[in-house]
């Protein structure tokens, strides 16, 4: 798997444009449209989440649910015109909370070609200042993330999609997106830094009817910087993407319908419901630093000095999507997620 950091977190050969666009409009940094304009990114807090679709001849296709100051669960479907086109469905749920993201997507049918699923949190940090430091001074927190799910694709059992087909099949990303003030009451955006990983590529579908591939827990750090006593915003999305090799065959004008399928690959299923939580955030010159957000969520009790290591999960494990984990490294006084 690849997690190397990502400009573009979208990854899907010659539709890329197209689901950019769509993503954007959607989730984008974790800003809803129905609620953008009344939404300051260096006040309020957020949670958010949602689907997108390339179904059929509809690329515009979506749904959304968010809430100012508390947690976000939803349930979502999008489908095609099924009186005109080739039936197609992308189904996400979803939770999220300040520092857990949960997300599943399923895609399926002739006329589905694109989904993506997301869940997505904002809230404004405020470290602490403590003793001995200037106000105002620069630091680094690394923000530390333990995710695992899995993925599966069905496809028509000995047939392999068509050469063209580059796209991958599965895929996730999470990201974290900065905002601060610039001083005079307004808000500036300073960058995003994704992690990407591909989960399954055309590669894999060799004829096998199901592949299932399981994604072991994982830690997915991002460092942040920022000043000591001031604000800053951050959107932490959880995204997955899912494309089908399906494509326009024909129309037919009595009546009219619009037919697409011909691909090999009939269903996608990607699960990280089982979550993707911040388990740490590490500063090491100030371990015992204070950090809050206005969402009233208190993170102190996740500050440490390092990175915490992951207990290996026996393979055999693995196999039936458990998620035993175990995590060592870092002191635990208890929190709201209930670790202590």
């Amino acid at each position: 798997m690849d997690h190397s950091p990502r400009s573009n977190c979208v990854r899907g050969g010659r539709r890329a444009g197209v689901v950019a666009l769509l993503w954007a409009c959607l989730i984008g940094v974790g800003l809803c449209p129905t609620d953008a304009d009344a939404f300051n990114q260096m006040v309020d807090s957020r949670t958010s989440g949602g689907v997108s679709a390339e179904i059929s001849a509809s690329t515009n296709l979506s749904a959304s649910d968010s809430t100012l100051g508390g947690p976000t669960g939803w349930d979502l479907t999008v489908t095609s015109n099924l009186a005109l086109e080739s039936p197609g469905t992308a189904h996400g749920t979803g939770f999220a909370d300040f520092g857990v993201l949960k997300t599943s997507l399923n895609l399926s049918g002739p006329g589905a070609k694109f989904g993506g699923a997301g869940s997505a949190f904002h809230d404004v940090f405020t470290v602490a200042t403590p003793p001995g430091v200037a106000p105002g001074s620069p630091g680094d927190m690394t923000l530390v993330y333990l995710i695992d799910g899995n993925a599966s694709v069905t496809s028509t059992p000995g047939a392999s999609p068509i050469s063209t087909f580059t796209s991958d099949v599965a895929s996730i990303s999470m990201s974290v997106a900065r905002y601060s003030s610039d001083g005079s009451g307004g808000v500036i955006f300073d960058g995003t830094d994704t992690r990407y990983m591909k989960l399954i590529g055309p590669e894999s579908l060799d004829g096998t009817a199901v592949v299932f591939v399981p994604h072991p827990p994982d830690l997915l750090t991002f460092t942040v910087p920022f000043n000591y006593g001031e604000p800053i915003g951050l959107t932490t999305n959880l995204v997955a993407r899912a494309f089908a090799d399906n494509r326009f065959l024909g129309q037919q004008s009595n009546p009219f319908f619009l037919n697409y399928g011909g691909g090999v690959i009939q269903n996608v299923f990607i699960d990280y419901f089982n979550t993707a939580e911040l388990v740490a955030i590490v500063n090491e010159d100030h371990p015992d630093v204070t950090i809050t957000g206005v969402s009233s969520t208190d993170y102190s009790s996740l500050v440490t000095d390092t990175i915490p290591a992951i207990v290996p999960v026996p393979s055999a494990v693995l196999l039936f999507g458990s998620a035993i984990v175990g995590l060592t490294g870092f002191r635990r006084n208890g929190n709201r997620y209930g670790r202590g």
